[in-house]
Protein backbone atom coordinates (compact mmCIF):
# COMPACT_ATOMS: atom_id res chain seq x y z
CA UNK A 1 0.00 0.00 0.00
CA UNK A 2 2.89 2.20 0.83
CA UNK A 3 4.49 1.50 -2.49
CA UNK A 4 1.86 2.09 -4.06
CA UNK A 5 0.67 5.82 -2.56
CA UNK A 6 4.63 6.53 -3.45
CA UNK A 7 4.51 5.33 -6.78
CA UNK A 8 0.87 7.46 -7.23
CA UNK A 9 2.64 10.79 -5.56
CA UNK A 10 5.45 10.09 -8.22
CA UNK A 11 3.48 9.55 -11.17
CA UNK A 12 2.22 12.75 -10.02
CA UNK A 13 4.68 14.96 -9.67
CA UNK A 14 6.00 13.80 -12.85
CA UNK A 15 2.77 14.78 -14.43
CA UNK A 16 2.52 18.39 -12.95
CA UNK A 17 6.15 18.64 -14.03
CA UNK A 18 5.61 18.07 -17.51
CA UNK A 19 2.35 20.26 -17.25
CA UNK A 20 4.71 23.24 -16.37
CA UNK A 21 7.50 21.89 -18.98
CA UNK A 22 5.06 22.63 -21.59
CA UNK A 23 4.02 25.60 -20.49
CA UNK A 24 7.21 27.04 -20.01
CA UNK A 25 8.30 25.94 -23.46
CA UNK A 26 5.28 27.73 -25.28
CA UNK A 27 6.57 31.04 -27.27
CA UNK A 28 4.65 33.95 -27.33
CA UNK A 29 3.38 35.42 -30.37
CA UNK A 30 3.91 39.33 -31.37
CA UNK A 31 1.69 41.13 -33.80
CA UNK A 32 4.11 44.28 -35.52
CA UNK A 33 2.05 46.98 -36.97
CA UNK A 34 3.30 49.98 -39.10
CA UNK A 35 0.53 52.52 -39.64
CA UNK A 36 0.65 55.58 -41.68
CA UNK A 37 -2.10 57.81 -40.24
CA UNK A 38 -3.79 60.62 -42.80
CA UNK A 39 -6.55 61.29 -41.04
CA UNK A 40 -5.89 61.63 -36.85
CA UNK A 41 -8.78 62.53 -35.97
CA UNK A 42 -10.86 59.55 -37.18
CA UNK A 43 -7.89 57.12 -35.99
CA UNK A 44 -8.44 57.88 -32.54
CA UNK A 45 -12.46 58.65 -32.15
CA UNK A 46 -13.52 56.00 -34.86
CA UNK A 47 -10.52 52.93 -34.14
CA UNK A 48 -8.38 53.18 -31.94
CA UNK A 49 -10.86 53.28 -28.50
CA UNK A 50 -12.06 50.18 -29.95
CA UNK A 51 -8.87 48.01 -30.41
CA UNK A 52 -7.78 47.64 -26.07
CA UNK A 53 -10.57 45.63 -25.27
CA UNK A 54 -9.83 42.90 -28.30
CA UNK A 55 -6.45 42.96 -27.09
CA UNK A 56 -7.07 42.42 -23.72
CA UNK A 57 -10.39 39.43 -24.31
CA UNK A 58 -7.18 37.52 -26.51
CA UNK A 59 -4.98 37.73 -23.80
CA UNK A 60 -2.68 40.39 -25.48
CA UNK A 61 -0.80 43.65 -24.14
CA UNK A 62 0.51 46.57 -25.96
CA UNK A 63 4.16 46.27 -24.94
CA UNK A 64 5.15 49.38 -27.53
CA UNK A 65 3.29 52.31 -29.17
CA UNK A 66 5.23 55.02 -30.56
CA UNK A 67 4.99 57.60 -33.42
CA UNK A 68 8.71 58.62 -32.77
CA UNK A 69 11.02 55.98 -33.76
CA UNK A 70 15.26 55.88 -34.49
CA UNK A 71 15.77 54.02 -37.29
CA UNK A 72 19.30 52.43 -37.68
CA UNK A 73 18.86 50.96 -40.87
CA UNK A 74 16.51 51.85 -43.56
CA UNK A 75 13.77 54.16 -44.14
CA UNK A 76 10.66 53.88 -41.93
CA UNK A 77 7.30 53.61 -43.41
CA UNK A 78 4.27 55.12 -41.58
CA UNK A 79 3.98 57.38 -38.57
CA UNK A 80 2.86 54.62 -35.79
CA UNK A 81 4.46 51.33 -34.75
CA UNK A 82 3.04 49.16 -32.87
CA UNK A 83 4.09 45.76 -30.97
CA UNK A 84 1.61 43.36 -29.42
CA UNK A 85 2.65 40.68 -27.37
CA UNK A 86 0.30 37.69 -26.57
CA UNK A 87 0.43 34.54 -25.17
CA UNK A 88 1.19 32.49 -28.26
CA UNK A 89 0.88 32.57 -32.39
CA UNK A 90 -2.15 30.84 -31.86
CA UNK A 91 -3.40 33.64 -29.67
CA UNK A 92 -2.24 36.45 -31.82
CA UNK A 93 -3.99 34.90 -35.14
CA UNK A 94 -7.13 34.35 -33.15
CA UNK A 95 -7.32 38.00 -32.03
CA UNK A 96 -6.38 39.21 -35.28
CA UNK A 97 -9.15 37.04 -37.03
CA UNK A 98 -11.93 37.43 -33.95
CA UNK A 99 -14.96 39.22 -35.20
CA UNK A 100 -14.63 41.64 -32.73
CA UNK A 101 -11.10 42.70 -33.82
CA UNK A 102 -12.10 42.77 -37.73
CA UNK A 103 -15.13 45.02 -36.86
CA UNK A 104 -12.48 47.65 -36.13
CA UNK A 105 -10.44 47.06 -39.60
CA UNK A 106 -12.46 49.03 -41.61
CA UNK A 107 -11.96 52.66 -39.35
CA UNK A 108 -8.54 52.07 -39.49
CA UNK A 109 -8.44 51.85 -43.46
CA UNK A 110 -10.59 55.26 -43.59
CA UNK A 111 -7.63 56.73 -41.43
CA UNK A 112 -4.37 55.10 -42.57
CA UNK A 113 -3.44 54.54 -46.41
CA UNK A 114 -0.26 52.01 -44.64
CA UNK A 115 -1.43 49.07 -42.91
CA UNK A 116 1.28 46.48 -42.58
CA UNK A 117 0.77 44.08 -39.76
CA UNK A 118 2.98 40.96 -39.25
CA UNK A 119 2.46 38.16 -36.94
CA UNK A 120 6.04 37.19 -35.61
CA UNK A 121 6.64 34.52 -33.22
CA UNK A 122 8.48 34.57 -29.96
CA UNK A 123 11.18 32.80 -28.16
CA UNK A 124 10.06 30.79 -25.52
CA UNK A 125 11.45 31.26 -22.00
CA UNK A 126 12.60 28.32 -20.41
Amino acid sequence: MLRRLFMLGISGLVAVGMVHFAAAQQAPGYVIATVGIDDPEAFANEYAPHVPATIKAAGGKVIVSAKEVEMLEGEREGNLTVVIEFPSVEAARDWYESEAYQATIPARHKAASLNRFMLVPGVAQQ
